[in-house]
């Protein structure tokens, strides 16, 4: 069960760099709400709560999170790897492991250095090269393949990620 505040504190004409910045990672999601990717939206939705909480609550401390127990870790990357077409949400995955929501965030992370959203991006990035290393497809057909809205926002993703192009990418692997 989620962490309860005994009260949270009003805090008028105060600046709050952290809040802003989770909120303006949103904000491409309240535009192109075809192109959010739900598990990291519901990601950044989760740590503008614990920020919120952390910073205006009141609840009598709390622990770090526990790592995750590596059975559970695996039942995750597997349940995300066989799905990486799929747009999942965090509460998929955390049932699939038999956890909460948040606990399964926070846990996966402490676990993986990684949030969910994050493997899942690096891993469909992975299996993509895999793809683009060994066959011709064509890249829209990977970008589908791996859960890409469009073959802009794999070309944006893969870039971000490795450095350059999936087509320089490509032709650099075959020489």
């Amino acid at each position: 069960m989620g962490k309860r505040l005994s009260h949270l504190k009003l805090v008028q004409h105060s600046s709050d760099p952290v809040a802003h910045s989770l909120v303006q990672a949103l904000l491409p999601a309240v535009h192109e709400p075809a192109q959010a990717d739900a598990m990291f939206v519901e990601h950044v939705m989760l740590a503008l709560s614990a920020h919120v909480m952390r910073r205006y609550g009141h609840d009598g401390g709390s622990p770090s999170p526990a790592s995750m127990p590596p059975w559970q870790e695996r039942r995750a990357k597997e349940y995300m790897a066989s799905r990486l077409a799929q747009d999942l949400t965090l509460e998929d995955v955390a049932q699939a492991c038999g956890m909460s929501r948040s606990h399964f965030a926070r846990t996966f992370k402490k676990s993986t250095g990684m949030a969910p959203f994050e493997w899942m991006r690096h891993e469909r990035i992975n299996r993509a090269k895999q793809m683009l290393q060994n066959s011709d497809v064509s890249l829209i057909c990977i970008a589908v393949e791996y859960g890409f809205t469009d073959q802009s926002h794999f070309t944006r993703v893969f870039t971000k990620l490795v450095g350059t192009t999936p087509r320089a990418w490509r032709d650099h692997m075959r020489h």
